[in-house]
């Protein structure tokens, strides 16, 4: 697989750009019409009870899938 063409930008432009080059791979190879969510919840974890904290949700969060009243 090839690198993305990521250019050197901020924050906003990164997840832009990153999300518009997987979405025409997901497309291309996957035959369908993927679509993100529309932004992105960004913030500064400040101590290590916040990092363990968002690797815990990270972990955890997939098993809740099925009882998320917005999963289709």
């Amino acid at each position: 697989m090839r690198s993305l063409p990521i250019k050197n930008c901020g924050i906003s432009q990164f997840i832009q750009q990153f999300k518009s080059a997987v979405t025409r791979i997901i497309n291309k190879h996957r035959h369908i019409s993927f679509q993100w969510q529309k932004s992105y919840f960004d913030r500064v974890l400040r101590d290590d009870d916040e990092l363990e904290h968002a690797r815990w949700y990270i972990q955890n969060n997939p098993r809740n899938w099925r009882r998320d009243r917005n999963n289709i």
